[in-house]
């Protein structure tokens, strides 16, 4: 999970928003760890003297490649780089336009935080209160993925061309053959 600073503490201050510090202890232990983004450098040592779990990792403007402002996606980039995750393993919660471009611009899912100092014209996914931001977090972000395509059913005749391995229904007939396998090679039923 990647917070923008304004989203973590009041602003211009080291004390965290109320329910913040409840917040982070819970995402840590389900073992999700936190990531900090600051535009100037920061002391994460008060993070501690907060009551807030340290962050896995913090960056600042300093840290970003060519040190491009919010809005790049490069901020996400390496955040993830740094943690060994691929961009779309991370979640960002922001409050101004900028922190959303940043998520856009990274193809990272963005929240808004309305608890935060913040104008946001773009419609977000948002959470009223760090309590909400866990509910969201926890019923449509943690957990693994529970669904799957109709396609991947083999009860609905899903069949995988033995020649090119693409996949088509052996239920409906093609309006035009897809690839020049599709009615001339057999088929394996997956």
């Amino acid at each position: 999970m990647v917070f923008d600073y304004k989203t973590v503490f009041q602003s211009g201050t080291v004390t965290p928003h109320p329910g913040m510090a409840q917040v982070l202890h819970l995402l840590s232990s389900r073992g999700v760890g936190w990531v900090l983004l600051t535009t100037d450098p920061f002391d994460v040592r008060h993070c501690a003297s907060a009551g807030l779990p340290e962050p896995a990792l913090h960056l600042s403007q300093r840290d970003i490649p060519e040190q491009k402002n919010r809005g790049s996606h490069l901020w996400l980039t390496e955040a993830a780089q740094r943690l060994g995750l691929a961009t779309t393993q991370l979640a960002l919660v922001g409050a101004s336009e900028l922190d959303w471009r940043t998520g856009v611009n990274a193809g990272v899912a963005f929240i808004r935080a309305r608890w935060a100092p913040g104008t946001l014209r773009q419609v977000a996914l948002t959470a009223q209160d760090p309590a909400h931001l866990y509910w969201v977090l926890d019923r449509h972000l943690l957990h693994e993925p529970q669904w799957f395509f109709a396609m991947d059913d083999a009860s609905r005749g899903t069949t995988r061309c033995a020649r090119c391995s693409r996949r088509r229904c052996a239920s409906r007939a093609p309006t035009r053959a897809p690839s020049p396998c599709w009615t001339s090679s057999p088929t394996t039923r997956t």
